[in-house]
């Protein structure tokens, strides 16, 4: 899509459908082009378990980036959360003891570089009104 804005609604409730608010459980997530503005209109959560085999120098839930096979910079890029549409600041969610091993049963590669949002490369990127929790290991 060519679109300069997309937007992040909240995903569907598996209950009756009605709840609105409703998180998106997802893996990592790649951003590699210019001129782009992403909306959070919803709460991201890290899946579970999706970061146990990837390098934590490269794990972050949303990334925006510049493509290595690219002709230029990714440039001009934003995260910016919709206050209005939650009633708060989305969140963006990961689990932060599992990396760190805290959880029974459950071992990662030591590492602080587990981020919720990840600007790599890239030129005049910013991120407002998100919160950003349980990150790092």
């Amino acid at each position: 899509s060519g679109a300069r804005t997309v937007i992040v609604d909240p995903a569907p409730s598996s209950d009756d459908g009605g709840d609105q608010s409703a998180a998106w459980v997802t893996r990592q997530l790649s951003v590699n082009r210019s001129g782009l503005m992403v909306v959070l209109q919803a709460d991201l959560l890290a899946k579970r378990g999706a970061f146990h085999f990837v390098n934590p120098l490269n794990a972050s839930l949303l990334s925006f980036v510049t493509s290595k096979h690219a002709p230029r910079m990714t440039a001009d890029v934003a995260l910016v959360g919709d206050t209005k549409a939650l009633g708060r600041r989305p969140t963006i969610t990961m689990w932060r003891d599992d990396y760190s091993n805290a959880t029974p049963g459950v071992e990662y590669v030591k590492s602080e570089h587990r981020h919720g949002v990840q600007f790599d490369g890239v030129r005049n990127g910013h991120a407002s009104n998100v919160n950003i929790r349980s990150t790092g290991g």
